[in-house]
């Protein structure tokens, strides 16, 4: 107040009840100030229920939105990247589709990463046999999984006779109470099957401008797939061709090319994944074979003559066998990248397979028909 000091006020404030001097000291009445002096009792039951609702709302918006992104991402497959569409097609194929030849004597399964996919020509392998041998290029990019596919197609009574390894199978480690899925890549891919949708989507938007427009593009993709299938798993990385007609220059070179240095296939770790991989050749009687892969005459030097063992011990593991050099050298115009063959290195390289096992797998096949006509007397 006008005229008053500031003891004065003090003094007067000292010996009224809190409410009142908050009143004096802002200004407001005691009936404003009540609630926030003397607050009603919180029903702790209500407050919970309320937060409850407020978390199911919010985990029914997330829950929409994850169907939302899957029923996308399932709906329009061709979309993804060239690596998602293959994988997802030979694991469909693996669980449902028709593998083998219903009267060939020799049920074989190639399994690999991309080298082997571009490389190995079903049709041509089984025509050289005459019809005797019935395979398929279970080769995935990117991916050494052979127990999942082996298991896949051996649930519906699809049961190889042999398989050919052209690369080292997958090695994880086993799943534990703290990490029960191996990889975050694997859980990412368990619990976000969508998570590289907008990425793929971006890409295929680019892409599809120089292919003819967005509905073209997909088709294409589609029409892709379908003949890999055709194929028997035999795919050609069109997309990653470099040059002309699909063909390396001869001067072609990068820099991690070490021609006069030979490669070789390092000793496998006997883990998980390979214990699991030998049980199923034990329950069903499948022969497994090591064989080589390629390479590019400019990139590495002929295989050493003296060969790495890939096993640790082979006389413990009789059903695997490793059949011919590390790899075979090929020259630059057999190979639409530094890494893949084209279409004529796919033709070579399987004709050399062809060569390699074609005594063993004729051997093979004498003692199956041996076993057949033992087993019908």
């Amino acid at each position: 107040m006008p005229g008053q000091d500031y003891n004065s006020i003090s003094d007067t404030l000292s010996v009224q009840p809190p409410a009142q001097q908050a009143a004096v000291s802002t200004g407001l009445s005691d009936e404003l100030l009540r609630p926030l002096l003397n607050p009603p009792p919180i029903d702790h039951r209500k407050e919970y229920r309320r937060i409850a609702l407020h978390l199911i709302k919010f985990g029914a918006v997330l829950a929409a939105l994850w169907i939302l992104l899957d029923v996308v991402y399932e709906s329009f497959p061709y979309t993804r990247s060239g690596v998602d569409i293959v994988i997802a097609a030979k694991a469909e194929q693996a669980r449902t589709a028709p593998i083998f030849a219903p009267n060939a004597k020799i049920r074989l399964v190639v399994f690999g990463v991309s080298t082997a996919m571009t490389g190995f020509r079903p049709a041509l392998f089984d025509s050289l046999f005459e019809g005797q041998v019935s395979s398929y290029n279970m080769a995935i990019p990117e991916s050494k999984n052979v127990v999942a596919a082996l298991q896949a197609m051996i649930a519906r009574g699809e049961i190889p006779t042999h398989i050919f390894l052209t690369s080292p199978w997958l090695e994880v480690a086993p799943p534990s109470f703290f990490q029960p899925i191996p990889s975050d890549q694997q859980a990412a891919k368990l619990l976000f099957p969508f998570h590289w949708m907008p990425r793929d989507l971006a890409i295929f938007a680019i892409r599809s401008r120089s292919a003819g427009g967005i509905r073209k593009f997909y088709e294409h993709n589609r029409n892709i797939t379908q003949q890999m299938i055709a194929d028997r798993g035999w795919y050609f990385i069109e997309a990653s061709s470099l040059f002309p007609d699909h063909r390396l220059p001869p001067d072609f070179h990068t820099s991690n090319d070490h021609p006069n240095l030979p490669d070789y296939r390092p000793p496998q770790n006997l883990g998980v994944e390979f214990n699991a991989m030998y049980k199923i050749l034990e329950q069903h009687h499948i022969r497994a074979y090591v064989v080589p892969i390629y390479s590019r005459a400019s990139g590495s030097c002929p295989p050493a003559p003296d060969k790495h063992p890939y096993l640790p011990d082979d006389s413990k593991f009789p059903l695997i066998k490793t059949i011919g050099p590390d790899y075979f050298l090929y020259p630059n115009e057999l190979f639409s990248d530094p890494v893949h063959v084209n279409p004529d290195g796919a033709t070579r390289y399987t004709r050399d397979l062809f060569t390699l096992v074609k005594s063993v797998l004729s051997a093979d096949m004498n003692r199956l028909s041996t076993l057949s006509s033992a087993n019908h007397k």
